[in-house]
């Protein structure tokens, strides 16, 4: 009987463009997408998101925006998350915008992911980082090691 790594499973990322080109999502990966605007950064962050739930995963949402915004927001692009924050398959991380002052000069990337983590109750599949120029540094060596394991 052979074992399989989780790490070498792969699954849709739900963004078109990216499903196109590779062949999947690695499990337990960090990933950087830079989009061109706010709105395509919702948009590929909404595919996201509804392909874990469609999945059947937890998946979480870490952003400075005000969650009534960015859900009105997601609803512009056609994704209504109502349903999935009451059941707590979907689970928003809002940090107030004061605080992103502290945390973008934090190098600390894995104790981060690990709050986000431990504020979910640990059993999250997928995190998006909304503002990930902010909540990272994204010149940081400590990022690009983190990134690559």
């Amino acid at each position: 009987m052979e074992l399989k790594s989780s790490i070498t499973k792969l699954e849709p990322w739900g963004i078109l463009p990216l499903d196109r080109v590779y062949t999947g999502l690695p499990n337990l990966s960090f990933n950087l997408l830079r989009t061109c605007n706010k709105e395509a950064s919702i948009s590929a962050i909404g595919h996201f998101l509804k392909t874990g739930i469609e999945l059947d995963q937890r998946v979480a949402l870490v952003s400075f925006d005000h969650p009534a915004y960015l859900l009105t927001s997601f609803k512009k692009h056609g994704f209504y998350l109502e349903e999935e924050l009451l059941s707590e398959q979907l689970i928003y991380l809002y940090y107030k915008p004061v605080f992103s002052h502290s945390l973008n000069f934090s190098t600390n990337y894995r104790q981060l992911l690990d709050e986000t983590k431990a504020l979910s109750r640990g059993d999250i599949s997928r995190i998006a980082f909304l503002n990930a120029d902010v909540l990272f540094n994204l010149e940081t060596h400590l990022l690009a090691e983190s990134s690559a394991e």
